[in-house]
């Protein structure tokens, strides 16, 4: 009988935590040169690194803290219509401007799903895109460049694979696809390899890593454990808000 493995080796739990993100961009920074997608065609050994943020602002910040002690930039990915953070939020705004003060570029992730029958060809996509650019670049007092399909694989999104769309560059476009190595962490495993196998890959030229903030916690949990925490983080700092709010305005609480 084969000997069950632990679901922490399995998924590889402790490859999540800060220390070991750390490490990783050691190892990337040591061969690569880091890039935004406005460059995603500049020659040499060069790393696109991304963070679509799903699930947390808060842990995006603190991936974005780190990178900026490591001496590196990457770009954060932020969506209009999550069910997990709300972007208009003034909380969620400062992040935004925080991470760009750090260096980072901000770009939009769009959920084209949100549009439903809104979106039937390529001319509506673009008119969607460009209304969630215009807000985003007004939010953070400057013009997004950049945009990641929320979902792409089950939205069937993959096949769109224009190098620009409403004058941002699409993450998923053809050149990245062919000339990039690509690897995720979606759902908090490693889709593909570990990261750390990619990155000790001599042979690659050029990467595009995706990241998402939620997966990456100072110490090591299981992906759902990870889940859980930002969203029960959010509704305990909600609670926070109300209770402050309720103080500060002198009003009762009535339990």
């Amino acid at each position: 009988m084969a000997k069950r493995i632990p679901l922490r080796e399995k998924y590889l739990f402790d490859d999540f935590t800060e220390e070991s993100y750390r490490q990783c961009l050691k190892m990337a920074k040591s061969r690569y040169r880091f890039i935004t997608f406005s460059e995603f065609k500049a020659d040499g050994r060069v790393c696109l690194w991304r963070h679509d943020i799903d699930t947390s602002p808060q842990r995006a910040l603190k991936l974005g803290k780190i990178e900026s002690q490591e001496s590196v930039t990457s770009t954060y990915f932020f969506l209009f219509h999550s069910d997990r953070y709300n972007a208009f939020d003034y909380q969620v705004r400062d992040i935004m401007l925080e991470l760009a003060s750090l260096g980072h570029e901000i770009g939009l992730h769009f959920d084209p799903k949100f549009y439903g029958d809104e979106i039937q060809n390529e001319t509506d996509l673009e008119s969607n895109l460009l209304r969630e650019k215009d807000i985003l670049s007004e939010i953070i007092k400057k013009e997004v460049l950049a945009f990641s399909f929320h979902n792409p694989s089950t939205n069937k999104l993959l096949n769109i694979e224009n190098e620009e769309i409403g004058g941002m560059v699409n993450a998923y476009n053809a050149y990245i696809k062919r000339n990039f190595e690509y690897n995720s962490d979606s759902f908090c495993y490693w889709r593909y390899k570990r990261l750390v196998e990619v990155l000790s890959d001599t042979s690659i030229e050029k990467l595009h890593i995706l990241t998402h903030p939620v997966c990456w916690s100072a110490d090591s949990l299981s992906p759902y454990a990870r889940f859980k925490r930002a969203v029960d983080g959010r509704a305990r700092a909600t609670m926070r808000r109300y209770l402050q709010n309720a103080k500060k305005n002198n009003r009762k609480i009535i339990r």
